[in-house]
């Protein structure tokens, strides 16, 4: 192996564990998941403009409709992230990230319906398998369980990020790097939460800043630049598979850092989303 394909799997591994970390914030930070959002995103911001300064990669693109695009996928992508950290505050970081993982199947379900076309029978299979693993996640069905609002919250979290997915690959301004794309779509999520963001409590926010800035840095824009930089030496479905791992990495994180140990009922379901979107990302470029 040469050393830089070993430095491009060292960095998706780091962003990923990076990416599983995320879900901590949700435990630790004491504001509501859409303040969370807006300064996570502001810190965001701020450090991938310094990251594209000290690379002199300009932040322009060719169209102005480019920049509408991204701007509005970014919208999408906010609401995923609102609706993921409200997930894990209503249940678990295990929970929340298991139902985040039903994104996979989801983005072919999805394309598929936009491209007219039947799925084929595995993806329709794997369908049925993260809806079982989903099914395992609460302890209790009942509408009432804080537990099953979290599956909710965090499957409807999947379905804006799966979205944003398949919309993504079809809006790609040609020219611009990954990096740019995701500043613009950030500037998106910055504005659709502004008012929340804005208007929140200077005394709840307060001894919270630290939390944000690193939430917004270090477990940001630091993972996605590390992707992205790894994308270079990487074919994509490697990053996919090793990306995958941020579901036992969230896990671990959780049990060593809040103390939330999952029960064998949700670690079953786990266990079975993990398969399917393993093998959906395996089959990602069939």
């Amino acid at each position: 192996m040469d050393g830089s394909r070993q430095r491009g799997i060292v960095h998706v591994h780091l962003a990923t564990l990076l990416f599983g970390g995320t879900a901590l914030f949700a435990k630790w930070i004491t504001l509501s998941a859409d303040v969370i959002t807006f300064w996570r995103t502001l810190f965001a911001i701020g450090t991938i403009w310094l990251l594209c300064r000290l690379r002199g990669r300009s932040l322009r693109l060719e169209r102005r409709r480019d920049a509408w695009m991204q701007i509005g996928l970014g919208c999408i992508l906010g609401i995923h992230w609102a609706t993921y950290y409200a997930a894990i505050q209503s249940s678990t970081v295990a929970i929340g990230i298991t139902a985040l993982f039903t994104a996979p199947v989801l983005s072919v379900l999805i394309g598929a319906a936009l491209r007219k076309v039947w799925p084929d029978w595995i993806d329709l299979s794997l369908g049925v398998v993260v809806f079982i693993g989903v099914c395992f996640l609460s302890p209790s069905m009942s509408w009432e369980s804080e537990y099953t609002q979290g599956v909710l919250l965090g499957v409807i979290s999947a379905v804006f990020l799966a979205l944003r997915q398949v919309l993504h690959t079809r809006t790609r301004a040609r020219t611009a790097s990954g990096l740019v794309l995701l500043f613009y779509q950030l500037l998106g999520i910055g504005a659709l939460f502004a008012f929340s963001g804005l208007s929140a409590d200077a005394a709840a926010l307060k001894p919270n800043w630290m939390l944000l800035l690193m939430l917004g840095s270090l477990f940001t824009a630091l993972p996605h630049f590390l992707n992205i930089s790894a994308l270079r030496v990487l074919e994509a479905k490697t990053v996919l598979i090793i990306t995958s791992l941020m579901l036992p990495y969230g896990i671990v994180l959780s049990a060593w850092l809040l103390h939330e140990i999952p029960s064998n009922r949700t670690l079953f379901g786990c266990a079975l989303v993990m398969f399917a979107a393993t093998v959906e990302n395996l089959r990602a470029k069939r």
